[in-house]
């Protein structure tokens, strides 16, 4: 290739190596999703090691309460619409976090249904007849 043809060529390609390295614009809404999937990545993943502490499940229950409470206020400090704007791969972080926070949830009253309890009784009779002597009155 000779010279000539390499200029021309440089001057065609010259404006799109400029237009790729220009600043991009950031888009608000994208910065609130990004904000948004962070705090409720982060909210899940708290719900999810608090989970594995609960020892029945009525406590069980009170944490899910709580979650839906927490994940619906969080929601709501944000604009309308906001979630629309989280990419797909924080989409499926999102969607693979809270199957794991309903699966370990279902697991766990599963587990509280058909645990086995020990009984707090002996098995065996405890009360034994006691030969007592009475003193005899003379």
């Amino acid at each position: 290739m000779n010279n000539r043809n390499f200029k021309y060529l440089l001057l065609l390609f010259l404006p799109l190596m400029m237009a790729a390295c220009s600043k991009k614009e950031v888009n608000p809404h994208r910065v609130a999703a990004r904000q948004l999937f962070e705090k409720s990545q982060s909210l899940g993943e708290g719900y999810i090691k608090h989970m594995r502490q609960v020892k029945d499940s009525a406590a069980l229950f009170r944490l899910m309460d709580r979650y839906d409470h927490q994940l619906t206020a969080l929601n709501y400090r944000y604009p309308a619409n906001t979630d629309q704007y989280i990419s797909e791969g924080e989409n499926d972080t999102l969607i693979t976090l809270n199957h794991r926070l309903v699966s370990l949830r279902d697991s766990l009253l599963k587990m509280y249904a058909y645990r086995k309890l020990h009984p707090d009784t002996i098995t065996r009779d405890t009360v034994a007849a006691v030969k007592t002597s009475f003193p005899q009155n003379r």
